[in-house]
């Protein structure tokens, strides 16, 4: 009972998953697509002694556009960002 019940399962899987197309080809991509070429950017880190001092600067003056502008964007958008009333 059991080996019946899973031949049949498999004949209708195997049978569902072989729908072809008139051309006899599934899902095939055609000949004259072809992928972008790869372009790889990369972009060099900041001296973190002089972004400090520049930062540390800022805030001696009260600078906080300035400083709020060296934030990255993921950092401005935070809840917890303390310039983000400034916005407002």
């Amino acid at each position: 009972m059991k080996l019946t019940r899973w031949a049949s399962v498999s004949l209708i899987l195997a049978v569902a998953c072989t729908v072809t197309s008139g051309n006899n080809v599934v899902n095939s991509p055609s000949s004259a697509a072809t992928l972008p070429e790869l372009a790889v950017n990369t972009t060099r880190a900041p001296d973190a002694e002089i972004s400090a001092r520049t930062y540390l600067d800022a805030w001696q003056r009260e600078d906080y556009a300035a400083m709020y502008s060296m934030l990255t964007a993921l950092s401005r958008d935070s809840r917890l960002c303390p310039f983000r009333c400034q916005d407002r």
